[in-house]
Order: structure tokens, then C-alpha cells, then sequence
């Protein structure tokens, strides 16, 4: 298949890259979020993956410079196609978001505040607080959304945020990642691509093998407390199409099986050994974290660092215990998510004793650590400086996130944040 492989020279500032298949509903929605502000650096690609839907014919009713549509040239598994449209980003700064995701209103002033500052300028990698939009609707067609802001913002080590999700005291969302929350500079896209062969991506699950491949290739991010994206879910999300299998592992939707399939016809993998069995829960991360590492180029699988497997698996089961101590979450959800992912493992020619993982877990004391860790997260919240929350209780008539951005623009400008220390 045949990927550009050469950038042109740098002429925009901000590459906002948005890979859909069939997302018409919500993919104009979502470049209007970009558009909408008038800042003229930026430009927004829109990777077309021959949907079968209206999607190209929504997106040529928007006339704006800014917006460059790209069509690959045969259907891509969904790693293949964040590939496909990296390669064609021309701005400084890349971020990739999904089809049903969107930016914040004041998107471009918060990251020029950032990024004009001469202490900043060796920063590769951006990271702000998640905020939550869902596009699933109720009967009179109302979206709903979660948003929380504060003027933190804080330089952390890329390495030590893996180590601790990694051993499930925290969530993969938690490190940065070349997707929606996110933004990073695209010379450290391109020095990873050539230190792995001209490829980025190179696992399942994209977003979270970026993750691994930042964390190898950086040390330190800026975390910010300001949601500079919305993460969407709809029914078209491949995160819903997992969660259907959380709940019914009968139920297998087109979206996930065509997700896998494609996935093992490119070859990646643990497509075949995953496939529909796979259980994505509340205790995945560190798991998927695992494999992630493992599949990166290069990497020894048979002179491997139990260290790093036996990390992930306690961390997963002392999460579902503590989950299931604190939330009356039921122990055979994160077991069985234990159970087929070691199969993931093993695939990878490498002996997983689980015996020696559970006592790696209490060796270590995880169980308690975990208690300690919820604890302080609660507390924190508690009793956080200067923040704004704002749900979709609080709010009227929002359908789009262009309907929560009105709202978020409201409560962002009337609240002095977003000013940073520094």
C-alpha cells in the first residue's frame, strides 16, 4: 500500500488529523469545532476510509481554506489508517482525534500561551485533562456531556506516569498519547517513525501503543488541567462496541468485527489471538500497556523483563480487588479480562507463570497501595484549587459538541482560569 512517506516543509502551525469510516452524523461536527475559531495556522485533515455513508458528501459543504480532505487508497484497519493520515500532516504540532471527538473553544489561545513561551520551548509533548461528550441519545435526541477545569499545570516524567499505570494505579488515559488529549510536537513524531523503521504505530489499539512509543522516546510531558479535547463516544465508537461485549459477551457488532478482522488481514499483532473474545474493562490498561511494550520494534521477547508482565498483571488483579472491595464490581469481570489477555502474552513466545505474578502483586504490597491510591485521588478531588465542573444536568439543549462548547466558552471566560503560572 502505498503511504507518503516524504513531509513537505512546515507551513502551519497545528495539523488537527481526524482518520473516519463512516462517521458522516458527526465528522462535521467535529471539524466545526477547529474551523470555527479564527486562528489561521492550523489545518484540519480529514482521512475518508471509504465510507459507505454521506460523509464526503457532508464535508464538501464546508468551504474553508483550512480543510484538506484525503481518501486512502484501499479500505485500512484503524492502526493502518492513523498511519496513513500522520504521514500527511504538514503542521508543528500534530494531534489525532476521532470522528466523533471535537476541540475546545479556546483550543488555539491556551496553546499559544503555551507553546509562545521561551521556557517552553524545548516541550515535545502536551497533555490536558480529558473531558466527556456522548453523542448516544435519548428520545428527544439530547447529548451529554462532562467537563472539568482548573488552572494546573505541572512538567512530569513521561516514564514514572507509565511505571504506575502500568501497575494499575491509574488509567491509560493518564499518559499522554498521539490522540485525542493530546498534542505533539512532529519532530518527535518523526524521530520515533525513523527509530522504528518509518512506522509509528505498530499494535492493535493505537492510541495506547502511542503511549508506549512517546514514553521510549521522551521523558518529560506538561500536564495541564485545562480539557483542551472532547473525547466522544457514540454508537459508532469502537470503545462501545467493546463495552457491548462487557455486557453481553454474545453481542459482537459489526463495527469490532470488522475492527479485528481487518486488523489480522495487515498482520498486527494479537488481532488473531484477541479477536472477539477480548474483554476491554475498567482493569485493561495495564494489560493492554503490556502488550503495547512488547510489540514495540526491536524488542527481545525472549530475554524479556518479568518485571514488566508481572507489574501488569498484579497491578490488573489488585485493581479488580480494590474494585471490588470499594464499588461491589463483580471479580470474575477483571479475572476474565486476566484470562484472555494472557493468552496475548504467551502468543508473544513468552512463559507467563501466573502463580509467580500473583506473588510478584503481594510481594510488593499492590492490594494496599491501591486502597492508599484511590484514597488520595478521592481527597484530591475533594479539595482541588479553583475548578470548574460543568454536566450536561447543568445544561440546556445540547446535541453537538458545538452546543457544549457555546456552554464551556460561557463558564471559560467568565472564570479567570486559564491563565498559567509561570
Amino acid at each position: 500500500m502505498a503511504i507518503p512517506k516524504v513531509r513537505k516543509p512546515i507551513m502551519m502551525k497545528y495539523s488537527i488529523l481526524i482518520p473516519t469510516r463512516n462517521g458522516g452524523e458527526y465528522v462535521t461536527s467535529v471539524v466545526r469545532t477547529v474551523l470555527d475559531q479564527p486562528f489561521d495556522s492550523v489545518e484540519v485533515v480529514v482521512s475518508v476510509n471509504h465510507s459507505t455513508d454521506d460523509t464526503e458528501k457532508r464535508l464538501s459543504e464546508i468551504k474553508d481554506h483550512r480543510l484538506r480532505i484525503i481518501r486512502p487508497p484501499c479500505l485500512l484497519s484503524m492502526t493502518t489508517h492513523f498511519e496513513w493520515i500522520l504521514k500527511a500532516a504538514e503542521g508543528e504540532w500534530i494531534a489525532i482525534i476521532g470522528d466523533d471527538d471535537g476541540v475546545m473553544p479556546y483550543f488555539f489561545d491556551v496553546l499559544e500561551q503555551i507553546t509562545d513561551k521561551p521556557a517552553n520551548n524545548g516541550l515535545q509533548i502536551i497533555r490536558s485533562r480529558r473531558a466527556y461528550f456522548s453523542w448516544a441519545k435519548d428520545p428527544q435526541g439530547l447529548g451529554a456531556f462532562s467537563y472539568r477545569l482548573s488552572n494546573e499545570a505541572k512538567v512530569r516524567n513521561i516514564k514514572r506516569t507509565f511505571w504506575k499505570v502500568l501497575c494499575g494505579l491509574g488509567d491509560h488515559h493518564d499518559l499522554p498519547q498521539l490522540y485525542s488529549g493530546s498534542i505533539v510536537k512532529s519532530s518527535l513524531v518523526e524521530k520515533i517513525c525513523r527509530d522504528s523503521g518509518g512506522t509509528f504505530f505498530r499494535d492493535l489499539i493505537p492510541d495506547i501503543y502511542s503511549s508506549v512509543a512517546l514514553m521510549s522516546a521522551a521523558d518529560k510531558y506538561l500536564d495541564i488541567g485545562i480539557p483542551l479535547f472532547w473525547t466522544g463516544t457514540s454508537p459508532k465508537s469502537n470503545g462501545t462496541a467493546f463495552t457491548k461485549q462487557i455486557v453481553n459477551k454474545d453481542v459482537v457488532g459489526l463495527l469490532s468485527s470488522e475492527f479485528y478482522t481487518l486488523a489480522a488481514q495487515e498482520k498486527f499483532p494479537d488481532a488473531e489471538v484477541f479477536d472477539n473474545k477480548f474483554l476491554i474493562t475498567n482493569f485493561s490498561s495495564s494489560i493492554l500497556l503490556c502488550s503495547a511494550f512488547l510489540n514495540q520494534p526491536g524488542y527481545d521477547k525472549k530475554n524479556h523483563d518479568s518485571a514488566i508482565i508481572y507489574s501488569a498483571f498484579s497491578g490488573t488483579l489488585a485493581a479488580g480487588v480494590v474494585a471490588a472491595l470499594t464499588r461491589l464490581v463483580r471479580l470474575p469481570l477483571p479475572i476474565a479480562s486476566l484470562s484472555i489477555s494472557s493468552q496475548a502474552i504467551k502468543s508473544k513466545a513468552i512463559e507467563l507463570d501466573m502463580s509467580s505474578a500473583l506473588l510478584f502483586g503481594l510481594k510488593w504490597f499492590l492490594v494496599p497501595i491501591h486502597i492508599g491510591y484511590y484514597c488520595f485521588r478521592i481527597l484530591s478531588r475533594l479539595f482541588s484549587f479553583r475548578i470548574i465542573r460543568l454536566t450536561s444536568t447543568e445544561s440546556g439543549n445540547v446535541r453537538t459538541v458545538n452546543d457544549a462548547n457555546k456552554l464551556v466558552e460561557e463558564s471559560y471566560l467568565g472564570s479567570g482560569l486559564g491563565k498559567f503560572p509561570d
